[in-house]
């Protein structure tokens, strides 16, 4: 008999919850049996209700390169795929990836990785550090089934590169997908003030240090509320915790943690920020789309890919505070005929791209359900 076992691991079970539910909820509803691997921080009791979901837990480290580390998870990762011999394993962000695609070949397990953005060991390595990094996702990509990308720009580098061969076989996951049938389009109010919203963790590469920056120029008017909303670590990656405290301390913006209720903010919403300098596809951005809400954004991979052109929403350069209060500045003078196209276009193609139904048949086809 056929084993219908699936793997789905990620850094953390947070990613799991919140951009694979749907998936996970589907595969049940097809029988399979769905293993959940990562790094446990409270978001497996989500799925501690459904007797056929197994969590278990691997400790991924966040963004460490301690060997001793590294080699307990691989070894803990090689045991649990030994026991469970899945049919498939889903992998997501980059050291899941990395593991999987060594051991899927090793035990003969089919393996698709996705790569969800190109994040720290990208961004921030220098680049002797980046090539050896290419090189190890060359070999753990070598015998992967396919690999998913979620922008063209990001499968480019990855050809260009020569970590894959461009004659592998790839597709184009647009992100987590919508669930249209459960979205509340925001309907916005022309007499309110206006009110630019930022969500996501406070990392200096999702621009947070340049919405802050913009929050202070435009306090001056009195007549523009900000919101920055989203979680902060103690480290090097996260902006300093006290330029935070000091903008809420000189009523330059309101700043809250996250919170799984996050509707509340964008019903809050008069326009979507993020600022940030790379994406891999921003749910944030297709969320704000989907409700219709005006986006600022900026003009790199996966972000772009959302707002393609000016025509869908505002774009500004990244890592620049000015060119972000220049794009502030066309939505604040944008007429509501203006602002309604772009809502309009932006939407339109999220619905026609990016529903989570087209996620689904994804997964449909590669695991033959179809």
């Amino acid at each position: 008999m056929q084993n219908k076992s699936i793997i789905l691991m990620s850094n953390n079970y947070w990613t799991l919850f919140r951009f694979r539910y749907q998936i996970i909820k589907y595969l049940i509803k097809k029988d399979f049996k769905v293993h959940l691997i990562a790094e446990m921080d409270g978001y497996q009791d989500n799925f501690s209700s459904d007797n056929n979901i197994i969590c278990h837990d691997v400790n991924f480290s966040g963004r460490s390169t301690n060997p001793v580390n590294e080699l307990r998870t691989f070894f803990r990762i090689k045991k649990l795929l030994k026991d469970i011999k899945p049919l498939y394993l889903f992998s997501y962000t980059i050291k899941p990836n990395i593991y999987s695609g060594y051991l899927c070949n090793k035990f003969s397990i089919n393996h698709i990785p996705m790569i969800t953005g190109f994040g720290y060991f990208f961004n921030a390595l220098k680049k002797p550090l980046r090539t050896i990094i290419h090189i190890i996702l060359k070999k753990s990509f070598l015998h992967s089934k396919e690999v998913w990308f979620t922008n063209m720009s990001d499968k480019h580098y990855y050809i260009d590169n020569n970590i894959i061969d461009k004659s592998k076989k790839t597709s184009l996951i647009m992100g987590a997908g919508i669930d249209f049938d459960n979205i509340n389009i925001i309907k916005s109010d022309v007499n309110t003030e206006k009110t630019f919203i930022m969500i996501g963790r406070l990392l200096n590469e999702k621009g947070t240090s340049e919405f802050i920056q913009a929050a202070k120029y435009f306090f001056k008017f009195n007549k523009y509320k900000f919101i920055l909303v989203g979680d902060h670590e103690n480290n090097k990656h996260y902006i300093k915790k006290y330029i935070v405290d000091h903008a809420v301390r000189d009523n330059v913006l309101e700043y809250s943690e996250f919170t799984d209720n996050i509707e509340k903010y964008y019903n809050q919403a008069s326009c979507l920020v993020l600022p940030s300098y790379r994406e891999g596809l921003s749910t944030i951005l297709l969320e704000a789309a989907a409700r219709k809400i005006p986006i600022i954004t900026t003009d790199v991979p996966g972000c772009r890919d959302v707002v393609i052109d000016e025509s869908y929403g505002f774009l500004c350069e990244p890592k620049s505070p000015q060119s972000l209060v220049d794009a502030m500045g066309r939505f604040i003078k944008a007429s509501d005929n203006d602002l309604n196209a772009r809502k309009e276009k932006v939407f339109k193609y999220v619905k026609d791209n990016c529903s989570v139904n087209d996620i689904i048949e994804k997964y449909d086809k590669i695991l033959n359900l179809l």
